[in-house]
C-alpha cells in the first residue's frame, strides 16, 4: 500500500507481531492499515473514531485493499473521552490525528 503521510511509518516501528492495537481517532484508518500490516494475521488493530462517515471511508478502503493481514482490523464508532474498553484491552494505543479534535485543551494532555 503506497501513503503520501510518510510520517505515519515511525508510529507503527514499536508495534510486534500478535499486538492488540488500538489507532484511537482513526479517521479513514491510514495508520491503522499500517497496524495491520506490523502485528499481522494473529494481531488485532481497532480502528476507532466518532464520525460514521470516516468509518464509512475506511471500511471501503478495507474492502478494496482485501489483504489477509487486513482481516484483523474492527471499526468502531465512539467518543474518545469515553472508551468502552477495559483497562488493560489492548498492548498498545495509538492516536495520528486525535489530538487535533479534542476541544478541551486539558482533556487533550490526560489522554
Amino acid at each position: 500500500m503506497e501513503y503520501e503521510n510518510t510520517w505515519l511509518y515511525p508510529g507503527v516501528l514499536w508495534a510486534k507481531t500478535e499486538d492488540s492495537v488500538l489507532d484511537l481517532c482513526c479517521g479513514t484508518g491510514d495508520l491503522t492499515f499500517l497496524m495491520s500490516e506490523k502485528v499481522g494475521s494473529y494481531g488485532k488493530v481497532t480502528g476507532f473514531d466518532f464520525s460514521k462517515e470516516q468509518l464509512s471511508i475506511a471500511s471501503s478502503r478495507h474492502y478494496l485493499f482485501s489483504k489477509v493481514w487486513y482481516n484483523n482490523i474492527e471499526w468502531v464508532e465512539g467518543d474518545a473521552l469515553d472508551l468502552p474498553f477495559s483497562n488493560g484491552y489492548f498492548d498498545a494505543i495509538t492516536k495520528g490525528y486525535g489530538l487535533c479534535n479534542v476541544v478541551d485543551n486539558r482533556m487533550r494532555f490526560e489522554f
